[in-house]
C-alpha cells in the first residue's frame, strides 16, 4: 500500500506472491537493498546504463540525498497508479522478470482527464482498477484529443528498459509476476524540472540540489542564474 508502507520477510512475501488472488496484490518497493548487508551484493549484477549517469543527487550529502533507487518484486494485477515521479526527476527502469504493462502521458495532459471523478463507483488509486474500469473507454475518448496528449502504450519484456522523460504520467501494471530495477535521477536534460519542483515542494533540498548542479553542470547553472527556469506550459 503506497500510503503506508509494510515490512515482511522475503520468504513471507514470497509465499504471498504465489499464493495471492488479490484485486490490488501488495507491491514491493525497497529502497534500502543497496545498504541491507543481506541485499546489497544485488547492486554489483547490474550496471547504470552510460547514457543516465552524471546523477547529480549523487553528489549530496548521504544525509539528504532522498531514494532514487529501488529493487521491485511485484506480483501478478499489482501495479504503479498513474503519476508523475517526484521532485521533476526523470526514471530508468530495467526489468528482469515478468512482463510490464505501460501507458504514459505527455506532461500537459490535463489530469482530469486521466483519471475518474473520486464520486465514480470504479474510483480507487490502484493500477488495476484503472487498467480494469477507466483504461478502455478512456483510450477510445484519445482518440479526439490533440497529437501532444496521445498515449504511449506498450509492453515491456525481460531485458528491456523504459526510460520515463521528466514530468511525465505514467501507469504500470504487471501482467505476470515481475522482478525489475529502478532509478530515478538528475542530468543536465532534466535539471530545469528538478529545479523548479525541488523548489516547490523541498526548498531546504532544493538548495543542495541547486549547488550539486552548479558543480556539476555549471554551464547549466549559469543558464540558469541568467533565466530562472520554468515548468513548459501546462504541466502542473
Amino acid at each position: 500500500d503506497h500510503r503506508c508502507g509494510l515490512r515482511m520477510k522475503m520468504a513471507v512475501f514470497a509465499r504471498y506472491a504465489a499464493e495471492q488472488a488479490d484485486d490490488t496484490p501488495l507491491y514491493l518497493f525497497d529502497h534500502e537493498f543497496v545498504d541491507d548487508p543481506a541485499t546489497r551484493h544485488l547492486s554489483a549484477e547490474y550496471g547504470i546504463p552510460e547514457v543516465f549517469t552524471d546523477h547529480v543527487m549523487e553528489h549530496l550529502p548521504p544525509t539528504l540525498r532522498p531514494p532514487m533507487r529501488w529493487l521491485l518484486v511485484g506480483p501478478k494485477r499489482s501495479g504503479s497508479f498513474l503519476h508523475k515521479d517526484p521532485m521533476g526527476t526523470s526514471a530508468w527502469n530495467a526489468l528482469v522478470v515478468g512482463t510490464k504493462y505501460w501507458v504514459l502521458f505527455h506532461p500537459s495532459t490535463p489530469a482530469e482527464w486521466l483519471v475518474p471523478a473520486a464520486t465514480d463507483a470504479t474510483w480507487d488509486e490502484s493500477a488495476s482498477r484503472w487498467f480494469l474500469h477507466w483504461w478502455r473507454e478512456l483510450r477510445s475518448r484519445t482518440k479526439e484529443w490533440p497529437e501532444k496528449h496521445q498515449p504511449l502504450e506498450f509492453l515491456q519484456r525481460p531485458g528491456e528498459i523504459v526510460f520515463v522523460p521528466a514530468r511525465w504520467w505514467h501507469t504500470v501494471l504487471n501482467v505476470e509476476d515481475t522482478i525489475a530495477v529502478t532509478h530515478n535521477f538528475c542530468n543536465r536534460w532534466n535539471a530545469r524540472e528538478v529545479w523548479c519542483c525541488s523548489s516547490a515542494t523541498h526548498p531546504v533540498l532544493a538548495r543542495h540540489v541547486k549547488s550539486g548542479i552548479r558543480d556539476v553542470f555549471p554551464e547549466v547553472y549559469r543558464d540558469f542564474e541568467v533565466c530562472p527556469p520554468q515548468l513548459a506550459h501546462g504541466d502542473d
